[in-house]
C-alpha cells in the first residue's frame, strides 16, 4: 500500500527508530547530490503511488536546500497493487543510465494518472522523446531488452529484507522514516543527523 505519514509504522511491518545498518547502496543505484555528504537519504518509492508523488516534491526541496550536505539514493519499491509501477521503475532506471533520472521521474509523477491506466506503459517511450538530453532510441532499447529489470528486482529484495511493505519509506542515515513524512519532519531528521 501507499503510505501517508499518518500510517502507524508497525502496520507497514517496521517500527520507527534507528537501525544497526541502513540499506546498502552501491553501483547501479540512482543517486543525487553529493556522494560524500554527511547525510544519506535512502528513499524507497513507487511511481504509481500518490503519496510517493507528494514525497517527491519534499525531497527535491530538501536536495536544493541542503546542497552538498545531502546525498539522496533512490530505490525502487513498485507495489503489487500498482500494475504499471514495475515497468515505470524499469523506465526510470533506463533514464537514470543516461543521467536523466530526475526529469524522467518528474514526468512519471506529473503524468501518473495518464500512464497508470491499463496499457499506459506504452507511453513510457513517448515521454523519453520529450526530455532534452535523453537518447530516446537507446532508452527504448534499454526498456525492450529489460536491461533494468534485475536492478528493480534487487531493490525490491532489499526492501523485503527490511520488511518494507509500503511506499514511500526512507532512511536518514540509519534512522527509519515511515510514509510520506512532512517536509518539517524530514528536515528535523536531517538536522539531527548533521548534528551528530
Amino acid at each position: 500500500k501507499c503510505a501517508s505519514s499518518r500510517v502507524p509504522p508497525i502496520s507497514i511491518g517496521m517500527p520507527i527508530g534507528r537501525y544497526l545498518v541502513a540499506p546498502e547502496t552501491g553501483e547501479g543505484d540512482i543517486t543525487l547530490g553529493n556522494a560524500e555528504a554527511p547525510v544519506t537519504l535512502v528513499v524507497f518509492s513507487d511511481f504509481q503511488c500518490q503519496y510517493c508523488k507528494e514525497y517527491h516534491v519534499t525531497y527535491k526541496k530538501l536536495l536544493a536546500e541542503y546542497g552538498d550536505r545531502l546525498h539522496l539514493v533512490w530505490k525502487h519499491l513498485p507495489l503489487p497493487i500498482h500494475p504499471q509501477a514495475e515497468k515505470a521503475a524499469e523506465a526510470a532506471q533506463c533514464a537514470a543510465a543516461q543521467n536523466q533520472f530526475m526529469p524522467y521521474a518528474d514526468t512519471l509523477f506529473d503524468r501518473q494518472a495518464e500512464w497508470g491506466k491499463a496499457g499506459g506503459e506504452r507511453r513510457f517511450k513517448d515521454y523519453a522523446w520529450r526530455i532534452r538530453g535523453l537518447d530516446a532510441k537507446a532508452f527504448a532499447r534499454c526498456l525492450d531488452e529489460k536491461v533494468s529489470a534485475e536492478k528493480v528486482s534487487a531493490d525490491m529484495r532489499l526492501a523485503a529484507d527490511f520488511h518494507l511493505e509500503s511506499a514511500p519509506a526512507s532512511f536518514v542515515n540509519r534512522e527509519f522514516v515511515s510514509g510520506a513524512a512532512p517536509y518539517a519532519d524530514l528536515k528535523a531528521s536531517i538536522e539531527a543527523a548533521l548534528a551528530e
